[in-house]
């Protein structure tokens, strides 16, 4: 079951917040709506590579694989879905307590 919500809920997921993010900040072009964007789009680039990768890896060709599980690109992936995951909730609370109420 975890399998199945990491490989295809959790990119839906940020698949879905990325277009609602992008929309808000069409509609805004407010700082707090571009910070949630952002934030989506790495978290869903992210995710999206390693499936790539696990793809590639069925199929035979594990360099990506490997390239990804290096030490340094697993720090480095770290520290970016970290920074990614404190900055949406900010940019959602952001935008939630400046928007003015009609």
């Amino acid at each position: 079951m975890p399998a199945l919500l990491f490989r295809y809920v959790l990119p839906f997921f940020f698949l879905v917040a990325l277009v609602g993010a992008a929309v808000l900040w069409t509609k805004t072009r407010r700082a707090a709506a571009l910070v949630q964007m952002i934030a989506c789009l790495v978290i869903f680039l992210i995710l999206a590579l390693e499936q790539v990768a696990e793809y590639l890896m069925r199929a035979a060709k594990p360099q990506l694989l490997n390239f990804i599980n290096g030490a340094d690109m697993q720090f480095g992936g770290q520290i970016l879905l970290i920074i990614c995951f404190v900055a949406l909730p900010i940019g959602y609370l952001w935008y939630a307590l400046t928007q003015k109420r009609t």
